[in-house]
């Protein structure tokens, strides 16, 4: 199954998933505990995005700036992202 969730509008909306999973990361999803994310897609590729997120990258993606620069990369923007949760029955 797969859940679609907008990103809050919350000044750092990052901080749910880097503080607040992170920190509970043994309670997660019933106890087995949540993978450190990823950067995947040409999105990621062109940013020089690679292997593991980082909270700082993540932060800059989620304002609309370059990691690497962190010059502008979008004008308004309604969400600054979605969240996808992949749940796979075993």
């Amino acid at each position: 199954m797969l859940s679609i969730a907008k990103f809050s509008s919350a000044p750092d909306p990052a901080a749910y998933y880097l503080e607040v999973i992170a920190n509970e990361r043994d309670d997660y999803y019933l106890g087995s505990g949540e993978a450190p994310g990823r950067w995947v897609g040409a999105g990621a590729v062109s940013l020089g995005l690679a292997g593991e997120v980082e909270s700082d990258a993540l932060r800059a993606v989620l304002e609309g700036r370059d990691p690497g620069s962190g010059e502008s990369l979008v004008g308004w923007r309604k969400v600054p992202g979605f969240d996808l949760t992949l749940v796979c029955d075993q």
